[in-house]
């Protein structure tokens, strides 16, 4: 039986633009969804979930970041925005609010196939349906299928604000992978990491603290994976941005920075046991006491 192809949800008010993504797409071999503006959307959305959406931010009546903000609170599905809007901030207001990837017009359509493609590689998409609820939404907890590499909960909110420790380089240092001994001890196994009381399985791709699931977007559970698997071991942010991100995200490094301050303020509740420190000059480190 051959595979089904997989869906596309296209936003974009734009005649012309909205032709030269199904063309090029469909040459590829894509299934296309069109919406013209934000609620039809939303609606195509509802009714038939795609493996990934195209959104367009500036959009009659609800604009592509209230959709994209709709869509984040019930579904982990990619997404990728394409705007005439290139400012660094928005690009990084997008990538903060849980867009996967952020393409400017004009752009050229062999690089939004690309990407199209990097971004379902890193997400490992789901089959068409099956772009799960992010955690707190309708049906939070359900997992996505076993063996989807990077199809991680997105979400937003949650956890009281903790401030982030600092330290000098080398402050601290351990064997890359070593456990910490007393009684926070912990370790990686496999797809799972536990830290005195945290708890992050990409398996079921959830994470809990001390018991309490926690609310965090697909890239700040995959950046918290990577530091928490690696513990005390120091990670300039190019080197977070190309194991996270991917080598061929096109953002900004400061992009770390903003993750790494909403899984503080997300996490919370580490106290002696562990800590995301700042190590100045580098870069971030979990750091386990």
């Amino acid at each position: 039986m051959d595979a089904q192809p997989l869906q596309v949800l296209v936003v974009d008010d734009d005649e012309n633009i909205g032709e030269l993504v199904r063309l090029y797409l469909a040459r590829e071999g894509f299934a296309l969804r069109w919406a013209r503006d934000g609620e039809e959307a939303l609606r195509m959305f509802s009714q038939s979930p795609p493996h990934l959406v195209i959104l367009d931010i500036m959009l009659p009546g609800l604009d592509g970041w209230e959709v994209l903000r709709r869509i984040r609170a019930l579904s982990r599905v990619p997404i990728i925005m394409l705007s005439a809007k290139g400012e660094r901030y928005d690009r990084i207001l997008g990538l903060d609010l849980g867009a996967d990837d952020y393409l400017v017009k004009p752009f050229d359509p062999y690089e939004l196939v690309a990407r199209v493609r990097a971004v379902l590689r890193r997400a490992g998409p789901p089959r068409a349906g099956e772009a799960g609820p992010a955690p707190g939404g309708p049906g939070a907890g359900e997992p996505p299928r076993a063996g989807d590499a990077c199809a991680g909960p997105a979400g937003t909110v949650a956890g009281p604000a903790v401030s982030g420790a600092e330290s000098g380089p080398g402050a601290g240092a351990a064997a890359p992978g070593a456990p910490a001994a007393g009684p926070h001890a912990g370790g990686v196994r496999g797809e799972r990491v536990e830290w005195g009381g945290l708890v992050i399985d990409k398996g079921s791709w959830m994470a809990s603290l001390d018991g309490r699931e926690l609310q965090l977007t697909r890239k700040e559970l995959e950046l918290l994976f990577y530091l928490a698997s690696h513990p005390n071991r120091a990670f300039t942010r190019d080197q977070l941005l190309e194991q996270v991100w991917g080598y061929d995200f096109a953002g900004e490094s400061r992009t770390v920075d903003a993750h790494i301050k909403r899984l503080r303020q997300k996490l919370g509740g580490g106290g002696d046991r562990w800590r995301i420190a700042t190590v100045w000059g580098v870069g971030y480190r979990f750091e386990v006491r």
